[in-house]
């Protein structure tokens, strides 16, 4: 299927996004359900009511992080770009970087951002700005090397906000940075991405008067400049 704008091919750049994170998410969850299970034993083997109630504690402490870790996945699942709504960027943000953690743990990669409280509300679909995200992030990861550095960062203006995703990989030469937003291209090795993560974040941004573009990093790396137009109503 070669139409970059056919549904289906939306929904499997979209599929193959969130299938980067789920081995990391069913891992997280596991372990989260494994510690539930621990309390919940030793509150029954302890008799007396002051440890059952620490252990109590425990247990809804580890099963909301259970739930909030889902519920981000699931964010992810029911990606649809059409009604737009007033956004809160960096509550996004720092959801996509709790469900994204053990993910980049694995590879050692130190995942930071520098987001500030008081950044403006944005117009636009929660699902749409979710996958351009969540697309950028993960060709931050897939660029990445193991012991490496990404960055999330954000400021504004009275009138646009502007996000910097920044990773210490080998960046896009320069000959190609001209096509790599062009749907079906890719930099990657064969059998990795779909080359329409990029292609689909700008046609997701252009939709709500935004914008991406390429930079390189102070490490050498990609920079990816995401810029919104900040809610004035």
């Amino acid at each position: 299927m070669n139409d970059p704008d056919h549904p289906t091919t939306l929904r499997l750049q979209q599929l193959a996004a969130i299938g980067e994170l789920s081995a990391g998410v069913t891992h997280e969850t596991r372990n989260l359900l494994t510690a539930i299970l621990g309390f919940a034993q030793l509150a029954r083997q302890r008799p007396d009511p002051e440890a059952q109630r620490r252990y109590v504690e425990m247990i809804e402490r580890e099963a909301l992080r259970a739930v909030e870790l889902l519920e981000g996945f699931l964010t992810f699942a029911r990606i649809d770009t059409g009604e737009t709504e007033l956004l809160d960027v960096g509550a996004m943000i720092a959801q996509i970087v709790g469900v994204s953690s053990h993910q980049v743990a694995m590879r050692r990669i130190e995942l930071g951002a520098l987001i500030p409280g008081d950044l403006p509300r944005i117009r636009g679909s929660r699902g749409g700005l979710t996958q351009v995200l969540l697309n950028v992030l993960i060709n931050a990861m897939h660029a990445t090397p193991d012991g490496g550095r990404i960055d999330l960062t954000a400021r504004s203006t009275p009138t646009t906000l502007e996000i910097v995703i920044s990773d210490s990989g080998e960046g896009v030469p320069s000959e190609l940075r001209e096509r790599i937003f062009e749907p079906f291209f890719t930099t990657k090795p064969a059998g990795i991405g779909t080359g329409l993560g990029l292609a689909l974040s700008r046609r997701i941004l252009t939709s709500i008067g935004g914008s991406i573009v390429y930079a390189a990093s102070a490490s050498g790396g990609a920079s990816f400049i995401i810029r919104l137009q900040a809610n004035t109503e």
